[in-house]
């Protein structure tokens, strides 16, 4: 391989030199063509940044394309080692093993200096090798199937020529490793290995490499697989065999088989744990130990993994261990998803309000309780993480306190259950925030919570779980708050100014202070960011920004509706309590439905749908008693929609809210022991 300089000889180059070995190259799109017939069967593995814009990716197309002419095969990957846009690393290590030699990569993201992409790529070197080494020009003789080899072995090989070199490579975990044994031996059929120089090995190999007189590798061989055994105790060793079967795979069965190979050098037995990871390989707990027996065959061991945690980052860990030393291999991560019964009719949400699914599911029957549990969360500690803590009210313990919450990933479990949620962090909902219909200016607008500079994190804003509106008139109703930014700098001080609006936070149906401040000269922008009491303390939450080309970025009437996607906050308490029992012992709570309204926002009516299903209540035709209420944000009843028994079918109610201010009303559907509640906004 000729080095990276430049005297690296260019494709027309290395046409004219010709000859059995490889280098690289730069592109210089396509060479002579005369010379194209020397180099037609020359294996080559082209590499070429698709960004690049000193020589394009179409020059190395074209050169391609007319050796396609000469009936060669072109295999388009279009991958590089860290990322593929085509075939996977393994489909091109199949590729590879099928004897394809024409091969072109692009590097979506590349420039006109790939060498380091290109030559570190892992299969580029194994398989320059391969085009040239001979086959079965020599083989490891002296070496049987799981021979145990101690002190000093003559190692002998049958070659087919002599008077070269060969270097010596031991691996002891096969063939993942290699080590340097022997460096330009002399090729005279033997040589004397001295074995307790190198540690025990349960699963030893050595690689012979061939040179010729020229020093240049030509052929190479593996021998079988053997055990090293001097004195003192040697460490185990255990690789799973079947471990790229797990690579993110879906498995959702309740039991795994895991193949493995397992040996001690001294073929004692061993004690063999498996452990479990929901992390991807950070904390690992044990869910099975057992003793097993060395061998030179694969073994196999049956996991159940049902009541350990449903994880997208799930990692098995074997580890073998024979009192005095521990051997371990891992799986690859996969997500794990057996199946759960959905237990939602024992969740009370009426402390919370948060929009993001929350599910709770039945992990583990045989550990069930009559423990009332209460969870709450913390969005504080972390502008992009949340975290949760269970508590058992009964014990009046904590079960775990600031467990990361991670999207799809089930918590802890407590009592036998557990919860799967979204870590999303609340935000703007931009669907369902905007102007009045009314509006005389309809002027563009950005949300976003508060941000100083990158340099002071202390002042970034809390995204507040909360809806609000501002709302214009067409004379001052009040002032500013004034704030500094002390900690910047030059520091920032913005002064309290009158103005001709209100910011209400409407999930509290509260007013709250704001800070002010216009710029810009021919574009404006009117920049309000919020200051509220949050943990008891005075902070500040969330910053709009209306652009528009005069002072008057609204009139009187005007309102902004700022309406935010929930995610789990302080504010949100979940309480799972056993004594909520389910509808029906044959009925599924899935079965009731109720729909979002439609449409939504609304303005002035709007429709709700809600299904029930047939259960038994003692009634003639499964009869339910049935309400559907309208509530306000501070949960004031505004109106009873329904409120009778019905029979089980599909319902639809209409609510004319003619008579009602804008905003966001809740509905909330009862039936039986049967409830849930739903958000709707009046945009008028």
């Amino acid at each position: 391989h000729l080095p990276r300089s430049d005297q690296t000889p260019k494709w027309s180059k290395q046409q004219e030199r010709h000859r059995r070995g490889t280098s690289g190259h730069a592109q210089d799109g396509g060479g002579d063509p005369v010379n194209l017939g020397r180099s037609l069967r020359m294996p080559i593995w082209n590499f070429h940044g698709r960004q690049d814009d000193a020589v394009p990716v179409s020059e190395s197309t074209m050169l391609f394309d007319r050796f396609n002419s000469f009936g060669r095969e072109t295999v388009y990957t279009h991958c590089n080692s860290s990322g593929c846009t085509g075939m996977t690393e393994e489909e091109i290590q199949n590729m590879l093993d099928e004897g394809n030699d024409l091969i072109h990569t692009e590097y979506e993201n590349g420039g006109h200096v790939i060498w380091a992409d290109s030559y570190d790529y892992p299969l580029l070197f194994p398989w320059v090798f391969k085009q040239y080494f001979i086959k079965d020009a020599v083989t490891i003789t002296s070496i049987g199937q799981n021979e145990i080899i101690s002190g000093q072995h003559d190692i002998i090989w049958d070659a087919g020529s002599t008077g070269g070199k060969v270097d010596l490579y031991l691996s002891k975990d096969i063939g993942i490793n290699w080590e340097l044994v022997e460096r330009g031996a002399a090729a005279d059929i033997h040589y004397q290995w001295n074995s307790s120089l190198f540690d025990d090995a349960a699963f030893a190999m050595l690689k012979l490499v061939l040179r010729d007189k020229d020093n240049i590798a030509f052929s190479y061989t593996d021998s079988e697989i053997f055990t090293i055994n001097n004195e003192g105790n040697g460490a185990p060793f255990v690789r799973i065999m079947n471990k790229r079967e797990f690579d993110n795979t879906n498995v959702v069965s309740e039991e795994i088989a895991i193949e493995y190979l397992a040996a001690d050098p001294e073929k004692e037995d061993l004690n063999l744990t498996v452990s479990y990871s929901d992390d991807n390989g950070e904390n690992f707990e044990q869910i099975s130990s057992s003793n097993i027996v060395s061998s030179d065959e694969i073994q196999q061991i049956i996991v159940n993994i049902s009541n350990l945690r449903n994880s997208t980052a799930a990692v098995l860990k074997l580890a073998v261990s024979d009192g005095e030393n521990t051997a371990y291999d891992y799986t690859y991560r996969f997500n794990k998803e057996t199946n759960r019964n959905n237990v939602n009719d024992l969740l009370s949400l009426d402390k919370a309000n948060f929009d993001v699914p929350f599910n709770l599911l039945e992990v583990n029957p045989s550990e069930r309780n009559d423990h009332k549990y209460m969870i709450t969360f913390d969005d504080t500690s972390s502008t992009s993480e949340t975290y949760y803590s269970i508590f058992d009210l009964a014990n009046q313990s904590y079960i775990v306190e600031d467990e990361l919450v991670i999207t799809n990933n089930e918590s802890v479990q407590f009592g036998g259950l557990s919860f799967k949620t979204s870590g999303d962090k609340t935000k703007v909902d931009s669907e369902q925030s905007g102007w009045n219909e009314t509006s005389s200016q309809q002027s563009p607008y950005t949300i976003t919570p508060f941000f100083a500079s990158n340099l002071h994190p202390e002042y970034d804003g809390y995204a507040a779980p909360f809806d609000y509106q501002i709302e214009y008139f067409d004379n001052i109703v009040g002032s500013s708050t004034p704030d500094t930014l002390a900690n910047l700098t030059p520091p920032v001080i913005f002064p309290s100014i009158d103005v001709d609006f209100k910011v209400r936070n409407i999930t509290t149906d509260e007013y709250v202070d704001f800070v002010y401040f216009n710029t810009g000269s021919f574009v404006k922008t009117s920049t309000i960011y919020f200051i509220e009491e949050i943990n008891g303390l005075k902070t500040r939450t969330w910053r709009t920004v209306i652009y528009g080309m005069q002072d008057d970025f609204a009139g009187e009437g005007d309102t902004l509706f700022i309406n935010t996607y929930k995610g789990l906050s302080i504010f949100d308490t979940v309480i799972v309590d056993p004594g909520l029992v389910s509808i029906a012992e044959n009925a599924s709570p899935e079965s009731y439905a109720l729909y979002q309204n439609y449409p939504n926002p609304f303005n002035p009516a709007t429709t709700i749908e809600y299904v029930l299903p047939g259960v038994e209540t003692g009634h003639a035709q499964s009869i339910q008693e049935v309400t559907l209420v309208i509530y306000n944000m501070i949960g004031e009843k505004i109106i009873a929609l329904v409120d009778a028994e019905q029979h089980p079918g599909s319902y639809s109610v209409n609510w004319d809210a003619s008579g009602y201010s804008s905003g966001v009303y809740f509905y909330r559907l009862t039936a039986g022991r049967y409830s849930i509640i739903k958000k709707m906004i009046l945009l008028k």
